[in-house]
């Protein structure tokens, strides 16, 4: 759902600098920018509404033990050590531990781009060269990049503290991950039951029918074919409660319940084989010889 002013905006709030500052690579400085490669500009946003008047409703602070409402300059942080006792954390104490902006991303190591596994990315944006004088210098280290297939490991401080980034060439310009730290990541051999997924026998059959059904189903990553259904439902729902219509609820299709995995498996294949009439590719007829080399045992 567009506002007014949407179109207004266009590309100049898409393309605006959220940061400047210069990437350091060795004793190479060069001015650059940073760009959200995301939006959030369809996200909906709901209030909190009285229902008697209308009106937008305010939260207020509220001290149970004292029994009354808590004015702005009297809240304080608190970090709670045990049950209902908290070790008292002031701005100044905070302060201290801030770290001051140097305006700067400094590359620190280079790392082939597969050795990342892609749980430790977060936010993302766009890098450009900031002004005419940087292009050279960009445009090196960005081809050297593109031939090394490497990516670069870089720390920057931003809102007070250290962020650790990751700069990858992709279309043209570098790609900027945000990294979460090692601590951030929950280890897969602490997950509970994941030990017994390695030690399950497979059985040769079901498993020959799961790589048929993968072969059927793949296909190329089309981003442009998603839609974000639910927020244009949400989208078509206010707008019929503004024209004072009421709009239909979503039916869910019911779907048969086939509980022996290989049947689900054999039920899947077939419901994917699209017949041609008068034409068998190299491909349908590989996977038929399957099929039957399958069935056969």
């Amino acid at each position: 759902m567009r506002r007014a002013d949407d179109k207004k905006q266009g590309l100049e709030g898409k393309m605006r600098a959220i940061w400047k500052g210069h990437l350091k690579i060795g004793l190479v400085t060069i001015p650059v920018k940073m760009i959200s490669a995301t939006t959030k500009k369809r996200s909906i946003q709901f209030h909190l509404i009285h229902l008697e008047c209308g009106s937008r409703l305010s939260q207020r602070l509220y001290c149970k033990v004292c029994q009354k409402e808590v004015k702005d300059e009297e809240v304080v942080r608190g970090y709670e050590f045990e049950k209902d006792r908290y070790v008292i954390v002031k701005d100044e104490d905070l302060e201290k531990l801030r770290k001051e902006s140097t305006g700067m991303i400094e590359v620190f190591r280079f790392v082939a781009e597969r050795e990342i596994d892609p749980i430790y990315y977060s936010d993302c944006y766009y890098l450009l060269p900031d002004g005419k004088i940087a292009i050279e210098a960009f445009s090196l280290f960005l081809r050297a990049m593109e031939e090394k297939k490497v990516g670069a490991l870089a720390k920057t401080v931003m809102r007070n503290r250290e962020h650790l980034l990751c700069l990858t060439p992709l279309n043209g310009t570098f790609v900027v991950y945000g990294l979460r730290f090692y601590e951030e990541i929950e280890r897969p051999e602490n997950l509970e039951g994941l030990q017994e997924v390695s030690r399950i026998p497979i059985d040769t059959k079901a498993l020959s029918l799961a790589k048929m059904l993968i072969e059927n189903m793949a296909g190329p990553f089309l981003p442009s074919e998603f839609k974000d259904e639910y927020t244009e439902q949400v989208e078509r729902m206010i707008m019929a409660k503004l024209k004072g219509e009421e709009l239909e609820s979503v039916r869910q299709k019911e779907r048969a319940k086939v509980l022996d995995l290989l049947q689900a498996l054999q039920k899947s294949i077939e419901e994917r084989e699209i017949p041609q009439k008068g034409i068998v590719t190299a491909g349908k007829r590989q996977r038929e010889r399957r099929k039957r080399k399958v069935e056969d045992g």
